[in-house]
């Protein structure tokens, strides 16, 4: 039971460290499903007759962003939480 004690004095410390780490992993998932959501408008906007060279353009370059900011926040989060 000592250790158990140790232990939770050190979580303790490190309690704002955890919370920012579950909060930017939290936010690398929702950002993990910004790609999925653009590939659906892509394709609805290839199959309607609004077809748009430069908003399937601005799409790619969201999705792009989002996956660089997506592993950005998992990797701070990997470092917050070790």
């Amino acid at each position: 039971m000592n250790k158990f004690k140790r232990l939770m004095q050190i979580v303790a410390l490190k309690k704002s460290l955890l919370f920012a780490a579950s909060f930017l992993a939290s936010i690398n998932a929702l950002l993990n499903l910004v790609p999925y959501i653009l590939v659906y408008l892509i394709i609805k906007q290839i199959i309607e007759d609004d077809f748009s060279k430069l908003l399937l353009q601005e799409y790619v370059i969201y999705g792009v962003l989002a996956i660089v900011i997506s592993y950005f926040c998992l990797y701070i989060s990997l470092i917050l939480s070790h």
